[in-house]
């Protein structure tokens, strides 16, 4: 019998594996669950939120208080753009409220340009002007761009925040130029569930999956006797350790993945299958550079409102303009995807090396379970507080690396996950060399 389909075999027939698609089902049944509680609690218009203040929020009152001080200091261009603030607004909500979302999204568009461009310093015009003169000329032709001129009098905004809202303008430019419709991370579609799976969920899943399928791989041969005629077959320990890794392997990631992209299939049918073209945040270093600095997500959740989405993106909202500004891309979803499941491949590969490595040192499959345990608890705790040190365990935060929320590219990544690869495999088979694993 070949060993490698002898192992996978196995591996899926174990009754731990079935009590892992239900633990991933059950789990996905959370996400889905929690995504639409929020999507029904959030009550505020969540896709043109900026024009719905206007017409309906407070900063329509703060408009108006602008618009008597400017009238009395005889600053007709600033009372015109105000009007046009409450005008854009306006525009949108009808349009949204009529169903026609493009024009809806056009509109919202345009009053964060007239917005930035009225509050913004003298001293970040320029550059306001360079990120947002293209879209203003094609969404806004009928306005002259300098028309307006600014001053520190009515500057609100930092040029930190002017460069994050240059990032937001250009992301739901991407949304109004591909008809996409508008999603954040509450929205019920597949895509999303998918983000959150892959972010909230698999990283931690694919730890569990790999030391409780693989523990026992090798350890439990000198249990049972069912591989002894495979064994006593004339092959390399080398090859057996390799072999047994890559049909482990196989199994957890097939199991892990299969699983959630098929229950993207049913919130799919259940809620809506949104656009793969939806664009994502990411930024043009992912393989030039090792690392980056990249947005501080646990500081944002303490400061006021530095918490956001891009979409389906978490950001903070000061580090986007800070740290990401010059370096900012977007990819379709698509793209997102095929990245953050090449991550988990070779990160699944490091960690089943590693497990089947464990197993072959123990004869006893609960010590090898122990010693795994603490490896990986190690590994992922330290990883989560200590987010700017090279970890193999923080390389499954796929979401986080792609989207630029922690200090990994995928360049950087890819060559510690390689790395990490090459390692466990020459101590793993350096060490079968030497050691009878028939019992």
């Amino acid at each position: 019998m070949d060993l490698f389909k002898y192992e996978f075999k196995r591996a899926l027939k174990k009754p731990i594996t079935f009590l892992f698609i239900a633990l991933i089902i059950f789990l996905g049944v959370n996400v889905y669950t929690e995504m639409s509680f929020f999507n029904s609690k959030i009550k505020y218009n969540r896709e043109i939120p900026g024009s719905y203040d206007v017409v309906g929020g407070s900063t329509r009152s703060h408009i108006e208080g602008n618009r008597k001080f400017a009238l009395k200091e005889q600053k007709h261009d600033v009372v015109n753009m105000l009007d046009n603030l409450v005008k854009y607004a306006e525009k949108a909500v009808d349009s949204y409220e009529k169903g026609n979302y493009k024009e809806a999204y056009k509109n919202d568009l345009i009053l964060d340009m007239i917005h930035t461009r009225l509050f913004c310093p003298i001293d970040e015009s320029e550059l306001l002007k360079t990120n947002i003169i293209d879209i203003w000329n094609e969404l806004l032709p009928e306005i002259e761009y300098d028309t307006f001129k600014s001053s520190n009098s009515e500057v609100i905004l930092t040029a930190d925040e002017i460069k994050g809202n240059c990032v937001q303008m250009k992301y739901r430019y991407e949304i109004y130029n591909k008809g996409i419709r508008y999603i954040d991370n509450y929205s019920l579609n597949n895509v999303t569930f998918i983000y959150n799976m892959i972010d909230k969920i698999l990283p931690i899943i694919i730890c569990l999956a790999v030391v409780l399928i693989s523990f026992n791989c090798i350890s439990d041969e000198y249990r049972l006797g069912i591989t002894k005629n495979i064994l006593a077959q004339p092959f390399k320990r080398n090859k057996y350790y390799i072999t047994m890794a890559l049909a482990n392997f196989l199994a957890v990631f097939l199991i892990v993945v299969g699983t959630t992209l098929i229950l993207s299939l049913f919130v799919g049918v259940i809620s809506d299958f949104h656009s793969f073209d939806t664009p994502i945040l990411t930024h043009i270093n992912q393989w030039n550079t090792l690392n980056i600095k990249g947005m501080d997500l646990k500081e944002a959740y303490n400061v006021t409102l530095q918490k956001a989405y891009l979409g389906p993106v978490e950001i903070s909202y000061n580090d986007l303009g800070k740290n990401l500004f010059n370096s900012v891309a977007f990819i379709s979803f698509r793209k997102f995807l095929m990245q953050a499941l090449s991550l988990f491949f070779v990160y699944t590969f490091l960690l089943t090396t590693i497990s089947v490595f464990v197993s072959s040192i123990f004869k006893d499959k609960i010590k090898s379970l122990i010693v795994l345990i603490v490896i990986n608890a190690i590994g992922y705790i330290s990883s989560y507080f200590y987010t700017s040190i090279f970890n193999i365990f923080s390389m499954g935060n796929a979401t986080k690396i792609i989207t630029g929320s922690i200090n990994f590219t995928l360049l950087g990544s890819f060559i510690v996950l390689f790395i990490g690869i090459f390692i466990s495999i020459l101590i793993s088979t350096s060490y079968l060399k030497r050691k009878d694993i028939t019992g």
